[in-house]
């Protein structure tokens, strides 16, 4: 982790399962843990938790990236609605251009439009994404499994040996 750091201009986002890797994602920027329970060694040590139960908490992954990017993008727009909204009227008020019955009202419409915007992440799709399995020849017996988004961002890999996933640090860019 400390490495990536390093090299990378942006966060760093590790994903694990806890039992070998607490420390790893306590280093993290935002560590990510996949677990059964909430009260696992790994939850104590992660900023959040990816419940897996007996799924396989690492496909929810590319979803959960793209569905915060969505909502970071969802949240700009209700700032800027907002601060339009009580700059348009409440400024043209004050000086007596319209009257405040007038920018009350258009100021409450705002409100609304920004809760009914607020709602569209829970619409979400999610990235179209594409798997690719290889297997590396330095390592036999291990199996890359690596999910790339339409536009061509990593954005996760697991690492598999007869059957077991193994962590392996990656940098992701979304």
């Amino acid at each position: 982790v400390a490495q990536l750091r390093d090299e990378s201009k942006g966060g760093i986002l590790m994903v694990g399962d806890g039992i070998n890797d607490a420390p790893a994602l306590a280093a993290a920027d935002v560590g990510l843990a996949i677990a059964p329970t909430p009260g696992t060694a790994a939850a104590g040590a992660a900023d959040g938790i990816i419940l897996s139960g007996s799924g396989d908490g690492v496909a929810y992954l590319p979803f959960l990236l793209s569905l915060s990017s969505f909502t970071h993008t969802v949240v700009i727009q209700n700032l800027c609605l907002a601060g339009l909204a009580i700059a348009g009227t409440a400024l043209p008020a004050v000086f007596g251009i319209m009257p405040l019955w007038v920018g009350v009202a258009i100021h409450e419409g705002s409100t609304v439009l920004v809760a009914l915007n607020s709602l569209r992440p829970l619409f979400h799709r999610g990235p179209v994404v594409s798997t690719v399995t290889e297997t590396d020849s330095n390592r036999p017996g291990l199996v890359k499994t690596a999910e790339t988004s339409r536009e061509g961002c990593l954005l996760g890999s697991l690492l598999e040996r007869r059957g077991r996933p193994e962590t392996e640090l990656i940098q992701a860019t979304i």
